[in-house]
């Protein structure tokens, strides 16, 4: 394999080439970031109309309003672009980092699984934070590894992670798991040194420096207030037991069952017992990276860790997919060298073996529709388009300031489209899908003891093959008018 190197990376490069086609894959996150960045390039500010602007990280909002203003409303190809430039760019620097510490083959080895993860093809076309914050990691590890070995000037390298904490800041709150990683790694680093007043120094500046773009990227910070994000990793902290009583245990069912295995092989593989162990051998041989560097496997620790306090999900996997991979591969080929018989290089094979065979039918399956023309009629079954000629008929047909509560998944999608105050469901609101609710989620709507019901019909649009017709009715609050 790393005798034919460069026809595999080309072939690579092809196969995501073809998978990009500049359209936008409707999502709910991707449309809220989208609204937000649509009142930026207005001219509105750094706000959305549900409140949400709370929530999102400024990095990508900018990119899309800068996008807007470049090509035009709805013109997301440029951020896509940017995004898949990254992609490409976090590849090179997934090789360019593993050639340093593991030698070439297993380099381009790891670094075709992570082009072979579903995860990391599929995020290349979205409009997420996924992709750029892996940029980001990937920097961080690559200055880091070249400063561990005494690559370049000491200068170059801090300045190189001053810039990739400050990009993943940009991006995501769980940049703090990054730099308490970082943080970590090189405290213990500095007891052990003599110089360990030069390394504080250096930690030290590198905070302060952290401090100081935080105020300039986020003008949020600057009014001094904590994020709703950062409000609750408070709460969290300061409520450690019940977290632990109430989160853990159905966050640790949730990762080992599912949100594992569909990270490391794009689904799940049947038996929960199966998804556990996998799942738990590959946090495993990711922690295990720690005895060949440090960070790579403290970092993997204190995301587990989030994962088990906060929530676990699959896209979470990609801050980690290229130490995921690296783990992996570790792993087996580990058992094979050590036994040294026929049955463990059977091991060996189908375990590695695994990650391509069950990665690229995934991948190619999202090529394929990629490919689809034109897109809007196949993506999501072809709900897209009746999405949007619902939303143009909410824009017609209520008023400017009306709120509206939609489904979880189309709520944003249809905010972002109408320019109406569009909510997800909420149990301080409503409960329920008011775009077609069934007979169970109009029991729950009508329920007395909540003091809703559902009013008349205001607008009816046809849906596409088997899908309902998209509704929206006016919710009537008892003792008071119908509102919109």
């Amino acid at each position: 394999m790393d005798r034919h190197r460069h026809v595999l990376f080309v072939v690579l490069f092809v196969f995501y080439a073809a998978g990009f086609n500049g359209q936008w894959r409707v999502g709910p996150d991707s449309a809220a970031f989208a609204t937000i960045a649509r009142n930026v390039a207005e001219g509105r500010g750094f706000e959305h109309p549900t409140g949400f602007e709370g929530h999102a990280s400024p990095g990508l909002i900018y990119l899309l309003a800068a996008s807007f203003r470049l090509a035009g409303e709805d013109a997301f190809w440029p951020a896509l672009v940017v995004i898949f430039a990254l992609a490409m760019a976090t590849l090179v620097l997934v090789y360019r980092t593993l050639l340093l510490n593991v030698g070439r083959p297993a380099a381009v080895v790891v670094t075709l699984m992570v082009g072979e993860s579903s995860l990391f093809f599929r995020y290349t076309f979205d409009i997420l934070n996924a992709i750029p914050f892996l940029f980001g990691v990937m920097l961080l590890l690559w200055s880091h590894e070249r400063q561990q070995q005494r690559i370049g000037s000491t200068a170059t390298n801090y300045t190189i992670m001053i810039l990739s904490f400050a990009w993943m800041a940009a991006l995501r709150i769980v940049f703090l798991n990054v730099l308490a990683a970082w943080l970590l790694v090189m405290f213990i680093q500095a007891m052990r040194s003599p110089r360990r007043w030069r390394i504080l120094g250096l930690i030290g500046a590198v905070l302060l420096v952290l401090i100081l773009l935080r105020f300039a990227i986020d003008p949020r910070a600057r009014e001094g207030q904590l994020l709703p994000r950062e409000q609750e990793i408070l709460y969290r902290l300061s409520t450690l037991p019940q977290t632990l009583t109430t989160n853990l245990p159905a966050n640790t069912a949730l990762l080992l069952t599912e949100e594992g295995t569909d990270a490391i092989v794009g689904n799940t593989l049947g038996h929960g017992i199966v998804n556990g162990a996998v799942t738990l051998a590959a946090i495993g041989a990711m922690i295990a990276l720690g005895r060949r560097r440090l960070l790579w496997g403290v970092l993997p620790a204190l995301f587990v860790v989030q994962w088990l306090l906060f929530l676990p999900d699959a896209r979470y996997f990609t801050a980690l997919l290229p130490l995921l991979a690296l783990g992996w591969w570790n792993l087996w080929t580990g058992v094979e060298h050590r036994w040294r018989a026929r049955w463990a290089g059977v091991v060996m094979l189908i375990m590695t073996g695994m990650w391509p065979v069950m990665n690229i039918p995934r991948s190619a399956g999202f090529l394929l529709e990629q490919r689809r023309i034109p897109f809007e009629d196949h993506y999501r079954k072809g709900t897209v388009r009746g999405l949007r000629q619902f939303s143009s008929a909410i824009a017609e047909k209520t008023e400017q300031d009306c709120w509206i509560i939609g489904s979880l998944h189309n709520a944003s999608p249809i905010g972002y489209w109408s320019r109406r105050h569009v909510y997800p469901p909420h149990p301080h609101l409503i409960p329920g899908d008011l775009t077609g609710p069934d007979e169970k989620q109009q029991e729950r709507l009508t329920e007395p003891s909540r003091g809703w019901s559902i009013g008349p019909e205001v607008i009816s649009v046809p849906g596409p093959p088997d899908h309902p017709p998209w509704r929206l009715h006016r919710i009537i609050i008892q003792g008071d008018q119908a509102q919109p």
